[in-house]
């Protein structure tokens, strides 16, 4: 009978147990709603991907080794960069065909988990989503750079919410 106990307590924690860090994020009754939070909205296939490691710029100097090797170091942030083809252009002002597009990993940093050769549109601001204040980390950014996140409303390609934007927008 204990085990029961000790074995369902086990259970009931594991099942309700919430991660501190997972991405929590007030979700949009529609897309036209992201609208609102996003500077840049374009339709794109993503070409490729990229892992990339920030590393706390301040901690470099401080430690003045020479390996480059990331495990040496023991602030670092991992995000995704993706070329993506831009074929269309609801918002914004977006100068190239191609453009970079950053995120986070999706574990838990609201990341967007892109598919290689897919389509998708893409809600974007230029700056990052992740948070300056007391960061040391030297985040990417410039002409033809973009951030998006989960919570911003960038989804797959479906042609019923491309046509809402379309009608949202030419409505403004």
């Amino acid at each position: 009978m204990v085990r029961i106990c000790v074995l369902l307590s086990i259970l009931i924690f594991f099942f309700s147990y919430e991660s501190s860090e997972s991405c929590k994020c007030a979700e949009f009754s529609n897309i036209v709603e992201a609208l609102k939070y996003s500077d840049y909205v374009f339709v794109g296939i993503i070409l490729n991907e990229e892992k990339v490691v920030l590393n706390d710029s301040t901690l470099f100097k401080k430690l003045k080794k020479k390996s480059k090797n990331v495990k040496d170091y023991e602030w670092s942030q991992e995000i995704t960069r993706f070329n993506c083809a831009v074929s269309q252009i609801l918002e914004g002002k977006v100068l190239n065909d191609t453009v970079i597009i950053y995120t986070g990993n999706g574990q838990g940093d609201c990341g967007v988990i892109f598919e290689i050769g897919e389509k998708y549109i893409i809600f974007a601001n230029k700056d990052t989503y992740f948070p300056k204040e007391n960061s040391k980390f030297v985040y990417p950014e410039g002409v033809n750079i973009f951030w998006t996140l989960l919570c911003s409303g960038t989804q797959k390609y479906n042609s019923n919410d491309l046509n809402s934007l379309i009608n949202e927008l030419q409505n403004k």
